[in-house]
């Protein structure tokens, strides 16, 4: 993760704007490891920000190289059902094979009101968030407030990007 930080202040007065730059760098690292399928899963939320997002995003993956699939979210039961099907797919149950290669979860406009680290959790899924086969989720939501095991979460599992002024 970048800086080993949990939440990345991307305000270009208050913050650091390369830190959006740093996730793209990120999610392709991350790719390296897994080149058959599509390793970055986008969860979008279903408004205007969410599809805008998802799209630019889109682009600047396949720019880069990166595999990925696009999702809708209307309810974050549905991201959490996602979560689980990866770390089914991950102990080799046959039908959830669709995300199998997934290394990165990014949420667009959804996910800073729920404990992801919580879902992780819950889901089985090991890691700390250091290693490359460990499943790493970006936040980009401007919904607030962010729920507190997403910022003080300390495997570096989940990693909210934000741009708000105070920091």
């Amino acid at each position: 993760s970048p800086n080993n930080m949990v939440r990345l202040n991307i305000n270009s007065e208050t913050g650091n704007d390369n830190y959006a730059f740093q996730v793209i760098t990120d999610l392709k690292l991350r790719a390296r490891r897994q080149p058959s399928g599509a390793t970055v899963l986008i969860l979008a939320a279903i408004d205007s920000d969410g599809v805008c997002g998802a799209a630019i995003l889109s682009s600047l993956l396949t720019r880069e190289g990166v595999k990925f699939a696009v999702e809708p979210i209307s309810h974050m039961l549905e991201a959490r059902a996602a979560v689980f099907d990866i770390a089914r797919a991950r102990v080799g149950q046959a039908e959830a094979t669709r995300h199998r290669d997934v290394r990165s979860i990014v949420m667009i406009g959804c996910g800073c009101l729920e404990d992801l680290d919580g879902i992780l959790e819950e889901s089985g899924l090991p890691g700390s968030g250091c290693n490359a086969d460990d499943l790493v989720i970006y936040v980009f939501d401007s919904h607030r407030p962010i729920h507190l095991s997403n910022i003080y979460e300390k495997q570096n599992r989940v990693i909210v990007i934000d741009d708000d002024q105070e920091g």
